[in-house]
């Protein structure tokens, strides 16, 4: 793989992840029933949804939150600084972001407090420590070292599980596995791509939808629809399978209108942030 194509493998995991955020906040906490009877089909970034004066193409804190991460990561060379990623965090929270999931809340207000780093609720089912590993994937780190940072907030063996699955795949597509290669990758770990397509919240469901619409569909496009549509934690799911689709078709395949659409601060910074990024992974 050359310089030019593992750059553009990180800027379309990075990008895919935002967009399938954006696309998917206008119908999060719907059914898909409710989304055929509203929208028909999901096809574009709308403003909109549950949280207040969204606009079309705006992120929601998952997105948020894994750019805190990127920073960091890209500002220490790739050695994970724990206590400056915390600490990018709660520069975020005191943002006051429209949307902070309970877990993570409750987790940077421990270190707030506290200032220990290993705050993870040992009962919380959420995906909100998964969707700030990302970063971790794309700068060539292990799974282990992107566990060490959900513990701030998440701390269960099946986050763990899910985090070593997410990681493993992403990098798996990164290096340009098919997605057999892929599939074999996680093997055994406990996270299965199934269609249950019920897209919920809870950590195990939400990767094993992301996986499913990933392994079948047959383009970017396709993935993230079909994320979206199927409702409940629709940006999360479709953020997690964008993740994994651009890394693996690279960023031609992601629409230009949803490109186009995506915050620009947003999609502006990611596209920055990739280069470094794909630096560190060798």
């Amino acid at each position: 793989m050359d310089n030019n194509e593992k750059i553009n493998r990180v800027a379309g995991s990075l990008i895919g992840f935002a967009c399938g955020d954006a696309c998917g906040a206008l119908v999060e906490f719907m059914t898909p029933g409710e989304i055929r009877r509203k929208y028909g089909r999901v096809v574009d970034m709308l403003p909109g949804g549950w949280i207040k004066g969204r606009l079309a193409g705006e992120c929601t804190d998952d997105t948020q939150m894994a750019l805190c991460v990127a920073r960091s990561l890209v500002s220490t060379c790739g050695e994970p600084d724990y206590k400056d990623m915390s600490d990018r965090l709660l520069e975020w929270l005191d943002s006051k972001p429209k949307d902070v999931g309970s877990a993570c809340r409750r987790g940077l207000e421990a270190c707030r407090k506290t200032g220990s780093l290993c705050n993870g609720d040992d009962t919380t089912l959420g995906n909100g420590g998964l969707l700030r590993v990302l970063p971790f994937a794309l700068a060539g780190r292990t799974w282990q070292e992107a566990m060490a940072h959900v513990e701030l907030t998440h701390c269960t063996s099946l986050q763990a599980r899910a985090v070593q699955s997410y990681v493993l795949a992403l990098q798996a597509a990164l290096a340009g596995g098919d997605k057999r290669d892929i599939g074999m990758e996680i093997r055994g770990i406990g996270i299965r791509p199934v269609g249950v397509k019920n897209n919920r919240g809870d950590v195990k469901n939400s990767l094993s939808s992301a996986l499913n619409w990933f392994f079948t569909t047959n383009t970017f496009e396709d993935c993230i629809t079909q994320a979206v549509n199927a409702g409940h934690d629709a940006d999360s799911v479709a953020a997690l399978s964008g993740g994994l689709a651009g890394a693996y078709y690279s960023i031609e395949a992601i629409p230009q209108q949803w490109r186009d659409a995506l915050d620009r601060g947003v999609h502006d910074e990611l596209m920055l942030l990739a280069r470094p990024l794909a630096a560190l992974f060798v």
